[in-house]
């Protein structure tokens, strides 16, 4: 809806003027395509919880469409009880609350870790002890906690998000406090690095004339060391710069986000190459990598409310491969 309150026009393909009935039906197939390419992180269990929040948020609703539900998510409601995330009784089921999960919970000693559970993990430690406590359980999620900030932007375009509503953007907030150490603590645990695993690097995080800073740089000041190891890491043919500091608006909350362009993405396997291009990453500051290839450029970059359409018209490129 903002490109309509921001052009005098949107025209079709053909030249036509695109009508708000129209847009809204481009946006719901691209959100659908991306919904669904994103619960291809999601386990079982989560896949249920997301399908029922969705319908009845925290309300109790029938044993029976529960179980049907839950066998088409490839789960059971028995599971999902053991998972602890449901609970059922009286012929009745419904989702636990945040204020109902146990407290210390540690997601290495949990048989049944669901990427809904350490969602709502993190939202209650947002709230009971702050960023810090957030991003402390963060860290010791790893790749799960990537999954749950994903669901946490999920469920905040759900009208019944209650108190997740603000959840995104804090665990946003939550990262930043790890931005950059967390990659280069986990190699040294790969290495077995125990001293240095014992004092890790703190990050100093300010923020002056309504910039932030990272161990006194500001984003624009760390991208081309960010750059240098994005294309050491992978050989991209481009990296696409885009959202508010290709904008040449950096604020507090901003980050640098990425479009990567490789010759040939395999769908199946973006999600990992992904994270294995933001855990090669060693600048300490909040990064958001996403990564495509010509084809994929090619059948959406006209797709209006597809990902690829603003930042390739509003971002700049910022690396491009010789020839």
């Amino acid at each position: 809806m903002a490109v309509f309150s921001r052009y005098a026009k949107v025209l079709e393909a053909d030249g036509s003027q695109m009508t708000v009935r129209s847009a809204l039906a481009l946006i719901n197939q691209t959100l659908d395509e991306i919904l669904a390419e994103q619960e291809g992180d999601f386990d079982a269990d989560t896949r249920f919880a997301v399908a029922w929040f969705e319908q009845r948020g925290f309300a109790e609703g029938p044993y029976g469409e529960a179980d049907v539900l839950a066998r088409a998510k490839d789960t059971s409601t028995g599971g999902l009880e053991e998972a602890g995330i449901l609970v059922a009784r009286a012929g009745k089921v419904r989702l636990l609350r945040r204020d109902e999960l146990p407290e210390g919970w540690d997601p290495a000693a949990d048989r049944r870790p669901t990427v809904w559970e350490a969602t709502h993990h993190l939202a209650r430690r947002l709230e009971t002890g702050g960023e810090a406590a957030a991003a402390e359980l963060l860290r010791r999620l790893g790749g799960l906690g990537e999954v749950a900030r994903e669901l946490a932007y999920r469920l905040y375009t759900t009208s019944r998000a209650q108190g997740l509503r603000a959840g995104g953007a804090r665990l946003q907030r939550a990262r930043r406090r790890l931005a950059g150490d967390r990659p280069a603590r986990e190699r040294r645990a790969r290495a077995g690095d125990d001293a240095l695993m014992a004092t890790p690097h703190q990050v100093v995080y300010e923020v002056a004339d309504g910039t932030a800073r990272y161990d006194g740089r500001t984003l624009a000041e760390w991208l081309p060391q960010v750059i240098e190891e994005v294309v050491r890491a992978c050989d991209p043919l481009q990296i696409i710069l885009f959202g508010s500091l290709a904008r040449c608006e950096e604020g507090p909350d901003s980050d640098i986000d990425l479009l990567v362009v490789l010759p040939h993405v395999d769908p199946a396997e973006k999600r990992a190459l992904m994270g294995s291009i933001r855990f090669s990453i060693d600048a300490p500051v909040p990064i958001d990598v996403f990564v495509t290839d010509p084809d994929e450029i090619e059948r959406r970059k006209d797709v209006v409310g597809s990902f690829h359409y603003w930042p390739l018209r509003e971002g700049k490129v910022v690396y491009e491969r010789a020839a």
